[in-house]
């Protein structure tokens, strides 16, 4: 699209702890005056899967998973949530949520969650799109 000089007024892009794939477009287009929203800030819900009992697929990403949730144990959808919404040139995040009580408690969680610094470690893109992960 840019290449064609086509500017949209909203993008939606996967963007997360691991995953930073499209910042330097999304800053480019949030320059331009496209507004950002962002999903997939839980990765699918890895981030809170059990990393030991991942299947070896996941060995890329098992020790920081595991460093993450000893660290920031129930507080770590908020961490992840704030991370995301600490950048500038991102303007929502989209999260699902299983109930009103889950989402409220993020909200409530992020407003004193710590900022993690960004992860400049390159990860798989078969470990960042789902559709690659193994079936269970």
């Amino acid at each position: 699209m840019l290449q064609n000089k086509i500017i949209p007024d909203i993008i939606q892009v996967p963007y997360n702890y691991f995953d930073n794939r499209f910042k330097n477009d999304m800053i480019r287009l949030k320059d331009m005056g496209c507004e950002i929203h962002t999903r997939s800030v839980f990765l699918q819900g890895l981030f809170f899967m059990d990393a030991n009992m991942l299947p070896s697929f996941f060995n890329e990403v098992k020790d920081e998973i595991i460093n993450l949730q000893s660290k920031y144990k129930a507080d770590l959808p908020a961490v992840l949530l704030r991370y995301a919404l600490s950048f500038e040139f991102i303007d929502y995040v989209i999260i699902g949520v299983e109930s009103e009580k889950q989402l409220l408690d993020n909200l409530r969680q992020m407003e004193s969650a710590e900022t993690l610094s960004e992860y400049n470690r390159t990860i798989s893109e078969l470990i960042l799109m789902p559709s690659n992960w193994p079936a269970n």
